[in-house]
């Protein structure tokens, strides 16, 4: 196996933390050029990985590279992205893929027109939780779906590099283009499309750090996606059907289902139910690094045609709904309800 060499442009947290490491327990890369606008940043790097070379422009050494993984902040990424494919390189782009739907159509279309791969490190669909959790609301184990509660969020206290995550004008938004470009991606990917939304905010011209967004689903499912970067939330998913209900942890990964009736058949193998009516799965959860090393896996499957369902890339096709949910919920924004103190 011939490896493809990797630029990291723009190396940040998300890089030193988890692309890097997961690189190197992987098969068929090998990392050649680490870019950066930050010289200091640059060497800190270079001084852990000095076989590989560093440059504050990528343009300047596209020799030296066959795959990017930009992970620059997100208003830069339809400039860098768009250069990168014209130049001829495979796309790997950190979400959110692009700040609207227009940036993120252009990019497809140039990618399919070069036959070029752009994926997007929405790295949760790899989870094995999420696809069991896909699986079993698939299964109509709870019965036709009603309605749906999706928390997240925490005082942030990610190791940022840069003040990237707090300027509009470079990420492009806040917890909603943050947070949203994965829980949004999941919503869609597991209940289709939506016919109405509403969305409110706290942003009162920097970013928001807190919202709420109120979807109503083809299939007559509604449901709330509540996101904070100020307070401590629940961590949870929730999906209500006639015949129970389905959760996961999102910080552990524990499913828990809790029929209506006291007795369960899963794919026609029965399912111990507890004194409680709730049954709970395995930790399913992953390593940061395990997880990015599976997407690496799977970029390198992509690029052989070997993909599987189980493996498979997930590709810029496959969140263009997203972002433009994202589009539309800052288009339609409402101030968001402060509390009473």
């Amino acid at each position: 196996m011939i490896a493809k060499r990797i630029a990291y442009i723009g190396c940040g947290a998300v890089v030193e933390r988890s692309h890097l490491p997961a690189l190197a327990l992987s098969e068929g890369f090998e990392a050649t050029l680490l870019v950066d606008t930050d010289r200091s940043r640059l060497q800190e790097l270079q001084s852990r990985y000095p076989s590989v070379s560093t440059t504050d422009d990528y343009r300047s050494s596209l020799d030296k590279f066959d795959i990017a993984v930009v992970a620059t902040p997100a208003v830069s990424h339809f400039k860098i992205g768009m250069e990168l494919l014209k130049a001829g390189k495979h796309v790997l782009m950190e979400k959110p893929l692009a700040v609207n739907a227009g940036q993120a159509n252009s990019l497809c279309e140039l990618a399919n027109r070069k036959n070029l791969l752009l994926a997007v490190s929405l790295v949760r669909r790899y989870l094995p939780h999420f696809k069991l959790f896909r699986s079993l609301l698939q299964s109509s184990i709870v019965g036709e779906l009603e309605r749906f509660e999706i928390e997240e969020g925490g005082i942030f206290n990610w190791p940022v590099q840069s003040i990237g995550f707090f300027d509009s004008k470079r990420f492009g938004g806040g917890v909603l283009m943050d947070h949203g470009a994965h829980l949004l991606d999941i919503c869609l990917w597991w209940f289709g499309d939506y016919t109405a939304l509403e969305y409110s905010d706290d942003n009162q011209g920097g970013v928001e750090a807190d919202c709420r967004l109120d979807l109503k689903m083809q299939s007559g499912l509604h449901g709330s996606i509540i996101m904070s970067r100020l307070r401590n939330l629940n961590n949870n998913i929730r999906v209500v059907g006639k015949q129970g209900s389905l959760s996961m942890n999102l910080a552990t990964g524990e499913i828990t289902l809790a029929p209506e009736s006291a007795s369960l058949s899963l794919v026609g193998t029965p399912v111990e139910v507890m004194s409680t009516g709730a049954h709970s799965g395995a930790n399913l959860s992953l390593s940061t690094v395990d997880l990015f090393k599976i997407q690496y896996a799977a970029l390198r499957g992509a690029i052989d045609g070997v993909q599987d369902d189980a493996g498979k890339l997930v590709q810029a096709e496959d969140c263009l709904a997203s972002i433009a949910l994202i589009e539309q919920c800052y288009a339609n924004r409402q101030p968001l309800p402060r509390p009473v103190w």
